[in-house]
């Protein structure tokens, strides 16, 4: 919980983190590094399985690229990226911002002896109208997906993939990885043998899989953890009144302050987080611990 208080805090002292609210609290555990506890369960975990069905490659003339699940005696093919997606503990599923670059994609294949192999990444959504579609992703020289990697050694590597859609453009369907063997590079009408990822959503700002933004905002945007920088950059309120004339307040360690944060309308997505709220505005809010819930102030409560 909150309170308020009148005597100022020395930002310079040890942080008593332990004294958290177990109120509304949320974490988003780090690509790669899930907190223990926090991260998802094995059913939930991120992995990739056979595909079998027909892919919507090109929406222009409507041409597929079909999916065998006969694979050939021997065949073994896997895919894993370099750091796990972002878990989110609240909506239980796997997230990634628009902006960031995908971890890299790794596959291995063995089994099959032919010369040339190519493997072919792309990334695919239903489409309720159009089934298993694919949506366009950029290379580091701005080409466009579909991307191919010849297979060297058993192994095939895709980097520097950027995602240009989101789920909420697409009707709010999640996206899948689909790595695909391809026998005739030059044919994609011809059978392939495809692994599909795990589903995950793709965002491009906090609430971006809401259909309405006069809805409160997820907890995910109140209770998200923060960047260390947002700890001293000065911020400042700025609006522009009737006449056009532009008018800045600067934002200190105050009630004033405070208020002038949250009614600023230039600052986008605030960061609702407990600790630095408090640590913002420390003359004026301190954090408490339930007892009732958590009577020692250890690990458990932190994370809680």
């Amino acid at each position: 919980m909150l309170k308020c208080i009148n005597s100022s805090l020395d930002l310079t002292a040890k942080v008593p983190v332990g004294e958290l609210s177990s109120e509304n609290s949320f974490s988003m555990a780090p690509s790669g590094r899930p907190p223990s506890g926090l991260g998802p369960g094995p059913e939930n975990r991120f992995g990739w399985k056979p595909y079998r069905g027909s892919v919507r490659v090109d929406s222009s003339n409507a041409a597929s690229m079909m999916c065998t699940g006969r694979w050939p005696g021997g065949l073994h093919m896997s895919a894993s990226l370099e750091n796990e997606l972002s878990w989110d503990i609240v909506k239980e599923e796997w997230r990634w911002h628009k902006t960031w670059r995908l971890p890299d994609v790794y596959v291995s294949v063995s089994g099959l002896e032919k010369v040339n192999m190519n493997v072919r990444l792309s990334m695919v959504y239903m489409d309720p109208r159009a089934g298993m579609s694919e949506i366009k992703m950029l290379g580091s020289q701005g080409h466009a997906s579909p991307f191919y990697s010849t297979v060297i050694n058993g192994k095939a590597t895709f980097s520097r993939i950027r995602l240009t859609g989101t789920s909420n453009k697409c009707g709010g369907e999640r996206f899948h990885l689909l790595v695909s063997l391809m026998p005739d590079e030059s044919n994609p009408a011809s059978e392939v043998y495809s692994l599909i990822s795990s589903p995950f959503c793709v965002y491009s700002r906090r609430d971006a899989d809401k259909t309405s933004r006069g809805r409160n905002h997820d907890e995910s945007s109140k209770w998200s953890t923060f960047p260390p920088v947002m700890l001293s950059n000065k911020l400042a309120k700025k609006t522009t009144d009737k006449k056009g004339s532009s008018r800045t307040e600067e934002i200190t360690d105050s009630w004033l302050g405070i208020i002038r944060y949250f009614q600023a309308p230039n600052i986008r997505g605030k960061n609702r987080y407990p600790l630095l709220t408090c640590l913002r505005f420390s003359s004026v809010l301190m954090i408490l611990r339930n007892t009732d819930l958590f009577p020692e102030a250890d690990e458990r409560a932190l994370r809680n």
